[in-house]
């Protein structure tokens, strides 16, 4: 409760530009992007039939083989993987990485804990 008013507070004391639409965050814990923005952005739940390699939607249903995109082919990587398409308030969100390590807001929530590991070329 006390979270939500402190939310409240701060999106009226430093009110926020969404990124994508440009109307004004109700809270600051949505980030760069609004509720609606939020709302448009496709998050994967884990039954939709992702590239194998890249980890690119391909459809909506579950796929039972690996299934691959071949936009992927000359990539220099083994393996990739997203939590959701780079569109809307994903993509503003991942920007905003890009500048703010310490100030992302919904996207901790959806990775889990994993170790990376740059593999050589």
């Amino acid at each position: 409760m006390l979270k939500a008013i402190s939310d409240s507070l701060f999106a009226v004391l430093y009110p926020q530009e969404c990124y994508n639409c440009g109307r004004i965050s109700e809270r600051v814990a949505e980030g760069p992007a609004c509720s609606d923005c939020w709302e448009k952005t496709r998050i994967f739940s884990g039954e939709e039939t992702l590239c194998a390699k890249c980890g690119s939607y391909l459809s909506e249903s579950k796929s039972t083989v690996e299934a691959f995109c071949h936009h992927c082919d000359d990539h220099r990587y083994d393996l990739a993987r997203a939590v959701g398409s780079y569109a809307h308030a994903l993509a503003a969100e991942v920007i905003r990485l890009l500048f703010r390590v310490k100030r992302a807001s919904y996207l901790p929530q959806l990775l889990p804990i994993a170790r990376f590991q740059v593999l050589p070329l």
